[in-house]
């Protein structure tokens, strides 16, 4: 692992971000270091010039933290000035487990897919993946699902880390017997497209692939802002209406969501971008029917492909939006890879949904993830 020396006193928002306190304790380790992260809210990354400190907010609990790592290089004497309530964690990592499918994808496009001995639900893996095919051949195991993983097969595989998606007050079927480090990639809760992309960074340092990340993580901001800037002065923005009512309840994103900040950036206007929500609001269909009977714009996404008498049969009232007119598109999210871009790389959701949007703008198509039902 490269290192830079520290040479500058810490930034204020470092030092904002080290008063997070873990377990009660406000402890940061030595003063001095460079933050290696930017727009990340949830995650800090400082370089202590003999090992990265990475310290994960904790998302429900405001002013603490959820977990803190120590990355330091196998190779390397084990530091004795490590903050306090950090977890050691030798890297890169040689084998790991990896419960989220958008972490593979990340970790093969930074060329350490070899590292990966195991999935959690191994089933949702799309073809897009490239742990998909190396599971087929038998190259990574299946430890079943994320939330009742086979603890004993966890045990045999001896892996040195399992990165896992915390959720609030999840089961973790146990997993904390298996005797590995846990690493909480609790990436989902930025607020921000960019800032969720940042994670890329952790993912670089646990896996020895830290330029490469940083490489990508450079491309995927300057293309953002580029496309963001592009639209930032539309004359007209359409209006925006997401997803459709499942189970007598139709859940659309928070106004501070990073899908409606998605949408916000790409020139549209998101429906309930008033509400300060940031995870999902749940809805009747007449409140969404109420607020968006002139949606210009409808997004609908499902893990299969859908047709406008599926949706027709779940929104008895679909008519009544405008958008159904001519303005419905339809993701099917299990074979293409929408939600894994949306992690790491939100620029070409942002492109598409430009596409949508704004389809004269230069450089922009869609057919990635969306078509248009006719």
């Amino acid at each position: 692992m490269r290192h830079t020396i520290s040479t500058t006193i810490l930034s204020a928002l470092t030092l904002l971000a080290g008063s997070c306190s873990q377990a009660g304790s406000s402890h940061v380790g030595p003063v001095g270091g460079d933050t290696l992260t930017r727009q990340a809210e949830v995650l800090t990354m400082i370089d202590r010039g003999t090992y990265v400190q990475a310290d994960v907010a904790d998302p429900w609990h405001e002013g603490r933290l959820l977990a803190r790592y120590a990355l330091v290089h196998r190779d390397s004497m084990m530091p004795d000035n490590l903050p306090e309530g950090a977890t050691a964690v030798r890297v890169p990592l040689e084998r790991s487990v990896v419960y989220a499918t958008i972490h593979t994808g990340a970790i093969a496009e930074l060329g350490a897919i070899d590292r990966i001995a195991a999935v959690a639900d191994g089933e949702w893996l799309t073809d897009s993946d490239p742990a998909r095919r190396l599971l087929d051949e038998g190259r990574i195991t299946n430890i079943g699902s994320s939330t009742a993983p086979l603890i004993e097969t966890v045990i045999d595989l001896q892996p040195d880390a399992i990165l896992l998606s915390p959720y609030e007050s999840m089961s973790r079927g146990g997993i904390e017997t298996a005797g590995a480090k846990l690493i909480e990639m609790a990436d989902y809760m930025e607020l921000s497209p960019t800032g969720r992309a940042e994670w890329i960074l952790l993912l670089g340092y646990l896996y020895g692939r830290e330029e490469r990340a940083r490489e990508i993580y450079n491309s995927v901001t300057d293309r953002y802002e580029a496309l963001r800037a592009a639209v930032a002065g539309v004359a007209k923005r359409p209006q925006v209406l997401t997803e459709r009512l499942t189970s007598g309840v139709w859940y659309v994103p928070g106004g501070q969501s990073y899908m409606a900040r998605l949408i916000t950036d790409a020139g549209g206007d998101y429906l309930w971008a008033d509400r300060t929500e940031t995870g999902s609001i749940p809805l009747d269909e007449a409140a969404v029917i109420d607020r968006a009977a002139d949606a210009d714009i409808w997004l609908v996404k499902d893990a299969k492909d859908i047709s406008r008498d599926v949706i027709a049969a779940d929104v008895p009232h679909a008519d009544a939006i405008k958008a159904w007119r001519d303005g419905l598109w339809t993701c099917n999210s299990l074979a293409t890879p929408f939600y894994n871009d949306l992690a790491f790389h939100p620029e070409r959701v942002l492109a598409e949904y430009i596409g949508i949007f704004h389809p004269d703008t230069p450089g922009v198509s869609t057919g990635r993830y969306f078509k248009k039902l006719k």
